[in-house]
């Protein structure tokens, strides 16, 4: 028998997370479609494993799969030629009795029969047992700024909050696990997942991160079960994802870790309660958090929304990193990972330092900005300091260093400073562009393309961090994506937010 093509939950719009225990899950097997329980052993380790439109080897025990690996394709890449009852793939020629295309939409892929002629040729395929299986080409990214895995820096840290913006949609849920409880795999990667390149790839201006009309074919959890969590990032599975990577080295799994993700209202407090920092609520009088108190890597936590102070600006405006459904050239909610600008003199008033330096750099992603245009968000709902005395403005102790005086530098010389290095690293001096290429990898290149990844980081510093910490914090009582359902809904200019 061939690879399982994973193609998502029986019923998806309509199922309820409470009931995740006797979900039927789909895999097209062969010309058939199949209907198995998955084992939730591990904290459901292979279910946030699972990613719609992906090949794996199935163990499967009394009705029920008790394994799950990627499956490696024979060969991979462009069809070059199509030859009676043979295919060459990437140079390769092989066997071919049957050819699929693999489409991925929101509640669940779909395989449909293709047929074996020549009009598939320049194509991207896996071939897997005598079966193609055409599909989008991955992308390889390398975005501008890097960070360093591990080093325990708050200019790292900035670096690496850096690496997904422009690039990483908002997905409700992205960088949860499925259960919706803490991190899932993706924010427990290092480097950029391959899913996130991937999702942006086959979207466009029109992507919406909710669709209340058509629940079974949304990426929003309906019902609490976070299918699409891989795929993007909402503001928390962000900023777990950017913690997890300025402190660890190596990628971890929901089956042994917990990695930084956590509620956004919670988050800061959280961070405090690790003493890491602390937390403070620095009232200006009318509720709001004083807008001078914030540096860079500062964290500010507000009701439903969790943001990263990249630095203030010398006329009092902030430019901020988060992840947000901020509206497209299309009036869409969709946006994700970007920088934002803050003008606390003025809420409307685009004319200050902070959204021309948000501007500007957001349109060095070019295929970013094609969809989205730079937002001026308003401080009077993103500096509020809300009832609950866990929300407020969380700054890092020497947990992180700061040998580089980064604490007290202005926004437009953090920006700078991280242009600067990546104009150092392109070839011949010119500023980098968004380079996207198709890869066309063969046979030798196939164990790279992991679902988690193409992006490889090749140095381990030595002051490395392997013990991953287990999450503190947990919810209680009402389901957390249930509570906040409302309040982001009722967020203004769309921010949303966990």
């Amino acid at each position: 028998m061939g690879p399982s093509i994973y193609l998502g939950v029986q019923g998806y719009g309509c199922i309820r997370a409470e009931d995740k225990d006797r979900f039927a899950h789909r895999f097209r097997q062969d010309d058939s479609v199949c209907y198995y329980a998955v084992c939730n052993k591990g904290r459901y380790a292979i279910q946030n494993r699972l990613q719609e439109g992906q090949a794996y080897h199935l163990t499967i025990r009394q009705g029920t799969v008790t394994q799950a690996v990627l499956t490696r394709p024979d060969a991979q890449g462009v069809i070059n030629a199509i030859s009676g009852n043979s295919i060459t793939v990437d140079g390769m020629h092989l066997p071919c009795r049957a050819v699929f295309e693999i489409r991925t939409r929101a509640g669940g892929a779909v395989v449909l029969p293709c047929f074996l002629t020549g009009r598939i040729v320049g194509s991207y395929a896996q071939v897997f047992g005598g079966v193609a299986y055409i599909r989008p080409a991955p992308q390889m990214y390398h975005p501008p700024v890097h960070g360093v895995p591990g080093q325990r820096t708050l200019q790292n840290l900035l670096r690496t909050a850096l690496m997904p913006v422009g690039t990483a949609l908002y997905v409700y849920g992205g960088g949860w696990n499925r259960q919706d409880t803490g991190s899932g795999n993706t924010a427990m990667h290092i480097g950029l997942p391959q899913s996130w390149i991937d999702f942006f790839d086959r979207q466009n201006a029109c992507y919406t991160y909710r669709n209340d009309s058509n629940p079974a074919h949304n990426y929003y959890p309906t019902g609490g079960w976070n299918q699409y969590g891989y795929a993007g990032l909402d503001c928390s599975g962000y900023l777990g994802w950017t913690l997890y990577n300025t402190l660890h080295t190596e990628s971890a799994s929901v089956s042994d870790c917990d990695g930084y993700v956590a509620p956004a209202a919670e988050f800061a407090h959280t961070l405090a309660q690790r003493a890491w920092g602390t937390l403070s609520r620095q009232d200006c009088g009318n509720g709001l958090q004083e807008p001078s108190s914030f540096r860079p890597g500062d964290i500010f936590s507000m009701d439903g929304h969790v943001w990263l102070c990249i630095g203030p600006c010398r006329d009092g405006s902030i430019v901020i990193a988060h992840s947000t459904p901020s509206p497209s050239k299309t009036d869409c909610k969709g946006g994700g990972v970007q920088l934002s600008a803050l003008n606390p003199a003025s809420d409307a008033d685009k004319n200050c330092q902070a959204y021309r330096l948000a501007e500007r750099f957001m349109q060095r992603y070019s295929r970013w900005s094609a969809r989205y245009q730079a937002q001026l968000l308003p401080y009077s709902v993103y500096g509020k300091l809300s009832e609950n005395p866990h929300t407020g403005l969380f700054r890092w102790n020497d947990f992180l260093s700061d040998k580089e005086g980064v604490r007290g530098q202005f926004a437009e010389e953090i920006l700078q400073m991280e242009n600067y290095a990546a104009v150092k690293r392109c070839a011949g001096g010119q500023r980098p562009p968004l380079r996207l290429r198709k890869v066309q990898m063969g046979y030798k290149r196939c164990a790279e393309v992991a679902p988690y990844g193409i992006i490889r980081y090749q140095a381990k510093p030595a002051d490395a961090v392997h013990d991953h910490r287990a999450n503190e914090l947990r919810d209680t009582g009402m389901s957390r994506l249930r509570r906040a359902a409302d309040m982001c809904s009722s967020t203004e200019s769309g921010t949303a937010q966990r």
